[in-house]
């Protein structure tokens, strides 16, 4: 996924700059300059359709990830619901633009007004995964008490279970840390604009990171887990 949006990215941003390009020199003494406009307009209908098209999978994929909240599944549907409609009305416009000038700032608004796949898409992405990780940290929660009700029983038999609550110890502090580390990170990353992210292109990465970060606490927190059954099975 991460390949192929990169992928999708680069693609649309060369597109971005052939179309307000060939909109830019459309009158500049060609010998046939409508067929230059008409060209332009074609490219920014074609990357209207492209993006309304992404706009219907992100709706699907967020519709359908069981993980997602409803919070969140409805801030993604109202800004892409805004988003569609946006670059619908837009499409009027360049539809009728017979000035060069205005069809180059109509053709860079699809790009700098709606960010759908520098921003939307990862949002949605991000979104999705953040939540995963939550109900995936909510599950392992329900498995400490569990775990130490096995602690004290093997304590209470006088079996010596020091490893085992060492291991507890930082099986907690890895879900301590996941918890603190996602708190409120889908939530602000999903209130970030496209004029945000035209102002600073890495606005994501410290989500993904936190992500990152807590699938990795995780992982530590089953490892530990296992560690525990083994070492009172022992």
């Amino acid at each position: 996924m991460k390949h192929t949006l990169r992928r999708h990215v680069l693609a649309t941003g060369m597109a971005c700059t052939a179309v307000v390009a060939l909109a830019s020199t459309a009158w500049a003494g060609d010998p046939d300059p409508n067929s230059k406009l008409e060209d332009a307009r074609a490219r920014c209908i074609e990357a209207i359709e492209v993006r309304q098209t992404e706009i219907g999978e992100l709706s699907a994929l967020a519709a359908s990830a069981p993980q997602l909240t409803d919070s969140h599944e409805g801030t993604i549907k109202s800004f892409l619901s805004a988003a569609s409609i946006g670059l619908a009305a837009l499409q009027v416009e360049i539809e009728g633009d017979q000035d060069p000038a205005e069809l180059r700032e109509d053709c860079t608004a699809i790009f700098d007004d709606y960010r759908i796949f520098a921003l939307r898409a990862p949002q949605v992405h991000l979104a999705v995964a953040g939540d995963r990780e939550a109900a995936a940290l909510a599950k392992a929660a329900t498995l400490v008490p569990r775990l130490q009700e096995a602690i004290d029983a093997a304590a209470a038999a006088g079996e010596d279970v020091t490893v085992a609550v060492e291991l507890m110890a930082h099986l907690q502090e890895a879900l301590a840390h996941a918890e603190a580390t996602l708190t409120g990170v889908v939530d602000t990353e999903l209130g970030f604009s496209p004029e945000q992210w035209n102002a600073n292109h890495s606005l994501l990465s410290a989500t993904t990171s936190a992500i990152r970060a807590v699938h990795t606490d995780l992982q530590t927190a089953v490892s530990d887990g296992r560690a525990i059954i083994a070492e009172l099975k022992g």
